[in-house]
């Protein structure tokens, strides 16, 4: 969730002129109330940082990525033409030789 944050302390819900965008995890009860805890009454706008993500966000969002990577190749391999097919399809007999060259195929 993205709140504004204004020099002299003020939060907002919408764009303010002059304030400054802030990321704010709402994910967990627990992620937010340290987070909150965290930035205290007095600091800052330039002083506010949101935690650094958890180990399981940061594995979430590199699955995320993989997948996306995999469909995206799927969709190559559907859509193409039988030329690039088979540029594709040579391509990847080529990596199983060189897998295999070097004892990770079995």
């Amino acid at each position: 969730m993205k709140l504004w944050l204004s020099s002299d302390g003020t939060w907002s819900a919408t764009a303010v002129a002059g304030a400054k965008a802030v990321e704010v995890p709402w994910e967990k009860r627990e992620t937010l109330a340290a987070w909150l805890t965290e930035i205290g009454a007095g600091k800052t706008s330039e002083q506010v940082k949101p935690p650094e993500p958890a180990y399981w966000e940061i594995q979430a969002k590199l699955r995320h990525a993989e997948i996306e990577r995999a469909l995206g190749i799927e969709e190559e391999i559907q859509n193409c033409d039988l030329p690039r097919l088979a540029v594709l399809a040579s391509n990847v007999a080529y990596r199983f030789a060189e897998l295999a060259r070097k004892g990770e195929v079995s």
